[in-house]
């Protein structure tokens, strides 16, 4: 008997999961800006044919997924609001996002200069950004890891942040945005936040989708699909990885260093690689434009 029940549990590593419950892109969270006066997306996960429902500023819209999972609604347009509201998202689990703000929202994004934190600027511009930690008219989206992939990816690491955490730590969003969303802010009187994507050093073409390089005549390279997984197949790959990630890991908190497998990006590159890892994902999200 224990030798079965040790074969049903290998045998669930290789199953696909079971999705019941309702998933949020990590931009649709807590904290979030909407943008004002145009059809505000919202979207997510579910099961294919099961009725997500969106509830907001008194609107209810209802969408049901298709055989890939995704379910999308759109707000009517809103106005913009400083007060913080909530919003419930249900299927067969229910969601509840709190402190959403309706304003602008602008897509920061680029290479050094726009990677700028705080903690790289005059002495006397972090003193007078740090002052404006009890701002509530300023938001970020930080997408706050670099990362590549060969093909549009479904999400991005990332989280909304307030003023005091705009502005906090060595992970801090970008300095030339802070100032932009603030000097914003306080001409309009509402609400504005920025989309943080930035990554110094790099090229922009990375950053483009391939409708960009056509836009200004560039040649683009479609990538080899051949090299990128299923999810089920970058799942394998990725928990073979994890296992000798784990034991250095371990070894360095004991203070010795051990080497690990590094895995190779399961999705595959691309010469647009930063645009399908971190800008991708966000593109429903509305927004006024882009510095």
């Amino acid at each position: 008997m224990k030798k079965l029940l040790t074969l049903l549990a290998s045998l669930a590593l290789f199953l696909p999961a079971v999705r019941a419950d309702v998933v949020l892109s990590s931009i649709i969270s807590n904290g979030m800006v909407l943008q004002r006066g145009v059809p505000a997306p919202v979207w997510g996960w579910a099961d294919a044919g099961e009725e997500v429902t969106v509830e907001f500023g008194g609107q209810v819209k209802k969408a049901i997924p298709g055989p890939d999972r995704k379910w999308m609604v759109d707000l009517d347009p809103l106005e913009a609001s400083a007060t913080p509201r909530s919003m419930t998202i249900s299927g067969k689990n229910k969601i509840l996002l709190e402190n959403i703000l309706v304003g602008e929202v602008w897509i920061a994004a680029g290479q050094s200069n726009m990677d700028w934190t705080f903690h790289q600027i005059d002495p006397a511009e972090r003193e007078f950004a740090e002052s404006q930690k009890e701002n509530s008219l300023i938001r970020a989206f930080h997408v706050h890891k670099n990362l590549k992939a060969g093909i549009p990816m479904d999400d991005t690491p990332g989280v909304w942040k307030d003023a005091a955490q705009m502005v906090a730590g060595p992970n801090s969003v970008s300095a030339v945005g802070f100032f932009f969303a603030l000097e914003l802010a306080k001409s309009l009187g509402i609400p504005v936040a920025i989309l943080d994507v930035n990554w110094g050093g790099q090229r922009i073409e990375p950053f483009l989708a391939p409708e960009g390089y056509q836009a200004v005549g560039l040649p683009f390279k479609e990538p080899d699909l051949s090299v990128s997984r299923s999810t089920q197949e970058a799942a394998k790959q990725i928990a073979s990885s994890k296992a000798s990630i784990d034991e250095s890991y371990q070894a360095a908190q004991k203070g010795l260093k051990m080497a690990f497998d590094a895995p190779n990006n399961p999705y595959g590159n691309a010469e647009n690689f930063i645009y399908n890892a971190m800008v991708a994902p966000l593109a429903p999200y509305a927004v006024q434009g882009t510095i």
